[in-house]
Parts: structure tokens; sequence; C-alpha cells
């Protein structure tokens, strides 16, 4: 099913060559020029609304307090569109993964042919290996969308597909006998699409 999505900052790209023609026209305008760039000028000024730090991104709620708490090798797992952002504010040296397992690069988000990548892998067993592999005391962050079924409506298959794959991971993770939940780290009220962040602690081998 195909849906349109669409964001006003798209129309960023036009804004280089409308840039062009205009100053052509300002510069033969004479005193209009000058009139045109003082009421541009006065507009753009005063009505500047002011934003919360935290109302652009969910993650910087959390990514301060969890970065003093990770190591090298502990493991994030969110959403795909996530990881890039996590990535650039966590500390270095972390193992990612979404719910089509490992992440090799964390700062793009793949989602190519993810649709069939989606019906081909298991998401809670894509998660296995990596925290089998976690020492006792190793870490890992779940964070995932909270996006109730209702609100999935009209969204893109894969968007909702991502979404529930996302949350039945997480439910897996925090159920799992040798991970204790250590910390759920709260998100602003404001911010536009609310998150479920928990950090989880390695607290004993695999069962057998």
């Amino acid at each position: 099913r195909a849906s349109f999505q669409w964001h006003s900052r798209y129309l960023g790209v036009l804004i280089g060559p409308l840039l062009i023609p205009l100053g052509l026209a300002l510069a033969r305008a004479g005193d209009l020029a000058v009139a045109v760039l003082v009421i541009v000028g006065v507009l753009s000024g005063p009505f500047a609304v002011p934003t919360a730090r935290d109302a652009k991104s969910n993650a910087a709620g959390w990514v301060d307090e969890a970065s003093d708490v990770l190591g090298r090798g502990d493991v994030v797992f969110a959403a795909i569109s996530d990881i890039p952002l996590l990535a650039h504010y966590l500390p270095d040296g972390l193992r990612y993964a979404t719910t089509t397992g490992p992440v090799d690069d964390p700062l793009a988000a793949d989602w190519r042919d993810v649709v069939e990548r989606f019906g081909r892998t298991d998401h809670v067993a894509a998660l296995s290996p990596l925290v089998d592999t976690l020492p006792v005391g190793g870490n890992v962050v779940v964070t995932c969308p909270t996006a109730e079924e209702a609100d999935l409506v009209g969204w893109p298959t894969f968007i909702q597909l991502e979404i529930r794959r996302c949350r039945e991971a997480a439910h897996h993770l925090v159920g799992r006998s040798d991970l204790r939940l250590e910390r759920a780290f709260p998100h602003p009220p404001r911010a536009g699409s609310p998150h479920e962040t928990r950090l989880l602690t390695k607290v004993a081998a695999p069962a057998s």
C-alpha cells in the first residue's frame, strides 16, 4: 500500500535555486528592493517561537544519563530510524541492533527491502546472540516508540511493522531472566513521538 508522506522541510531544496532569480530581481528593483528587505527583516525577527530543548528529540532527555553508565561492548536496541541519532550522541564502542538484527553502520538507517527483511528474520532470535555474549554486568538499552495501535492507522506499512516488532522484542528483552531492569528513563511530555527507554543489566549467564 502506498502512503503519501510529506514534511515542509523538504521544500528546503528549492531555496537555493529560488535565491538566484530573487537576488537578480531585487538588484534591479532599486528603492523597492530596500523596502522589501526591511519588511522581510521585520517579519522574520520578533516572531521566533521558543522551543524546549527536548521538543525535537526524545533522546535528549536520557542520553546524557545513559552515557555515564554505558561501556564498550554494551548493546543498544532501538527502532531502525532511531539508531543514527543514538549512535551520534552515545559513546563510541557500543553495539547496535534493530528488529532485523545487528547493525553494521549505526550512522545510517537501512530501510532497503525492509518489509521483505521483516518477513525472513525472527526479531527476537536476532537479538539473542548479542545479549548472550554480554558479560555479567554488561548493559542493554532498550528504546521503542509507544504509539498505540489506533495511532498507527494511516501510517506506512513498514513503519507499523517496525513499531510492533520493536515493542515485541523489547518485551522479550525485559522478560529475560538473565537481565535485570536497572532504570527507566522518562521522556519529556512535549516530545512529538513518545518512546519508552529502559536500561537492563546482565546478571547471569544465559540459560542453556
